[in-house]
């Protein structure tokens, strides 16, 4: 016991200087922990933001398929009322040429008609 008392003071600074190098170690690791969370949370902010960017993104792209696809529509239909439109211009051009070429003959016929009789 006279050992300890005698020398207590290079002792205890002994056992101080092994007591903080471990508490120091442990504290470097808790730190070098607490760095390595931050980093992935400042990774799952970042994520989460380019997540939320990239669905923003997405929706808009589908709203904006949705209305092209409805302008589509729509103008399919009015494409066919315009072909319904254009066949029945088309046929009324060929009865009005069939007249036409009916009355050209008559005009000739008319004509020829007219002749013979200022003929006699």
């Amino acid at each position: 016991m006279s050992f300890i008392t005698d020398n207590w003071q290079a002792i205890t600074g002994v056992l101080g200087s092994v007591i903080a190098f471990f508490g120091g170690r442990k504290m470097k690791h808790t730190q070098h922990k607490n760095s390595e969370a931050t980093a992935l949370q400042n990774m799952q902010k970042t994520y989460d933001k380019w997540t939320a960017d990239t669905n923003k993104r997405i929706q808009n792209l589908q709203d904006e398929l949705t209305t092209i696809k409805n302008e589509n529509i729509e103008q399919r239909k009015e494409m066919r009322s315009l072909q319904r439109d254009n066949r029945s211009l088309h046929n009324q051009i060929t009865a009005l040429t069939v007249e036409n070429n009916e009355l050209k003959k008559m005009v000739t016929e008319l004509k020829i008609e007219n002749e013979k009789l200022r003929a006699k």
